[in-house]
């Protein structure tokens, strides 16, 4: 029993706080359309939303420079990123990512130049994208339109001046209401009105002639009284008192002459001329209403023409958005087929690759975070850098009068070995330049992608760098770590040889 004696009060003011909230809200809400600016991706030209915006953050500097991009829609796009870096191999970076819906992508740059590992960073204003696939599109700030709920007009029971500022479209004797009647049963009469009994609205007190008909209620007549007609009449104690008046009026009429009966028919006139002006007035207002309403139809027409030469330009602009989403289609086509082409390029580069390390017998591994290769001799991992050995046994000895002339006063161990195509993997002596390291930063690696070996040396033709080897190919020359191993042709001539030379003998 204690327990419901408690819960009581509890739900009493829950009540009493819901109804205080009901109060303070609004009883006749409406929507409202504004504008805010919002960064998104669209479609190239164009300011339509065609998704949300990705969110970069957790940017981290160190031996490996890393951030954070999280793709928030749901739809898997592949972005185009764009970034500079500052330390250890500052230079800028190019590269695509797969992003699945609503999923983040840890994107990380170990900070070395050749063997010399340091600490770099990745600015946040260098950082640039762009969204490849499944269509390409850019971010950009753009106007959205919201709706927001707005309470513009009166609620009930509020001081109003005109029923336009009512939500109910009701102004009852100033204040607003939810039918025709008073509010709450309330006219809030005057000193001299009285309330009608239905509760419609005040009247004033004794404003109306005999023969006029009240409202409703005789306090509206002069006389307070009303006959059996409704309509506003003397009392009978005025009657004889009228009646006396008449006697004693056709009395002096009947004395008086006709000069009294002509100021009556004067009168009589004057009230009947009163009459016709009035209806003359109302003739004319109402034909002041007719030509309003006529100009609001002639403005209703011009505003309707408006609206279909808009409809028109909104279907042609329609057409045009259409063949531009035809071309934009037409352009992802030709660059996925150059994409294909380059996928083509780079299989047709490793399966050469594959067989060079065939000819060679090449065993190799890639010791972390380092992305360039080493030796394995004899099945053990050394740390000897194959493209830095390679660089110097087949290129370094053999040209070393023309780089100690380019770099005097420089060892080898003090150069660059320039990878042309990008890719650590292809060390093959073609693939191979050496550089000083001013040379060597002036190289947009950005502008070309990996494995291009076209490019790469398109690159290095802009920026006028080259080796001697690089107008010639170059055999391999074997290392201690590097097994040998003969090609078939050659094995072929040397029996070829052999078999020669013992068929001379056993003729002689």
């Amino acid at each position: 029993m204690c327990i419901k004696v408690k819960v009581i009060p509890i739900i009493l003011f829950i009540l009493v706080l819901a109804s205080l909230s009901y109060a303070d809200s609004c009883q006749y809400p409406q929507e409202e359309i504004y504008q805010e600016t919002q960064r998104v991706l669209v479609y190239s030209d164009s300011d339509v939303k065609a998704g949300d915006d990705l969110l970069i953050s957790g940017f981290e500097k160190g031996e490996i420079a890393s951030f954070v991009i999280t793709n928030p829609n749901d739809f898997k796009i592949m972005v185009v990123l764009n970034f500079s870096i500052e330390g250890t191999g500052a230079g800028s970076q190019e590269f695509g990512k797969w992003i699945n819906p609503g999923s983040s992508e840890p994107i990380r740059h170990p900070c070395n130049e050749g063997e010399i590992m340091g600490n770099c960073s990745i600015p946040r204003e260098s950082l640039n994208y762009y969204v490849a696939k499944p269509k390409v599109m850019y971010p950009k700030d753009i106007q959205v339109d919201k709706v927001r709920e707005i309470c513009p007009l009166f609620d009930d029971g509020k001081s109003c001046n005109s029923n336009e500022q009512c939500g109910s479209k009701r102004c009852v004797l100033g204040t607003c209401s939810t039918d025709a009647l008073c509010y709450q049963g309330d006219c809030g009469c005057g000193e001299n009105q009285t309330q009608c009994s239905n509760n419609q609205l005040c009247v004033d007190n004794g404003y109306l002639n005999n023969s006029e008909k009240p409202i409703c209620s005789a306090t509206e007549c002069k006389t307070g009284n009303i006959n059996k007609d409704g309509l506003c009449d003397e009392k009978i104690e005025d009657y004889i008192l009228y009646l006396m008046i008449g006697v004693a009026v056709l009395i002096v009429l009947f004395f008086g002459g006709s000069g009294f009966f002509k100021e009556t028919k004067r009168r009589h006139e004057n009230t009947k001329l009163e009459r016709i002006n009035a209806e003359i007035e109302k003739i004319r207002e109402d034909s002041e209403k007719i030509n309003r309403l006529k100009k609001e139809i002639h403005l209703a027409k011009q505003l309707e023409e408006k609206l279909e030469n808009q409809h028109k330009t909104i279907d042609s602009q329609r057409i045009e958005i259409k063949q531009k989403e035809k071309d934009l289609q037409e352009l992802e086509n030709t660059k996925q087929q150059r994409l294909e082409n380059i996928k083509e390029i780079d299989s047709n580069w490793e399966k050469e690759f594959e067989k060079v390390k065939k000819v060679y017998g090449i065993e190799y591994w890639r010791p972390p975070p380092s992305r360039y290769p080493c030796y394995v001799n004899r099945g053990i991992k050394t740390h000897k850098y194959i493209h830095r050995h390679k660089a110097e046994k087949e290129i370094y000895d053999h040209h070393k009068d023309y780089f100690l002339n380019k770099y005097p006063g420089m060892t080898f161990n003090q150069l660059v070995v320039h990878h042309i195509d990008k890719n650590p993997e292809h060390f093959r002596i073609k693939n191979l330049c050496i550089l000083n390291r001013s040379e060597h930063r002036r190289i947009n690696h950005s502008s070309f992608p990996e494995g291009n070996l076209e490019k790469g040396m398109a690159e290095l033709r802009r920026l006028g760098l080259t080796n001697p080897h690089l107008k010639f190919e170059v055999e391999s020359i074997t290392g201690k770590f590097h097994k040998k191993e003969e090609s078939k042709d050659n094995h072929h001539k040397k029996r070829h040889d052999h078999r020669k030379r013992s068929r001379r003998h056993r003729h002689r």
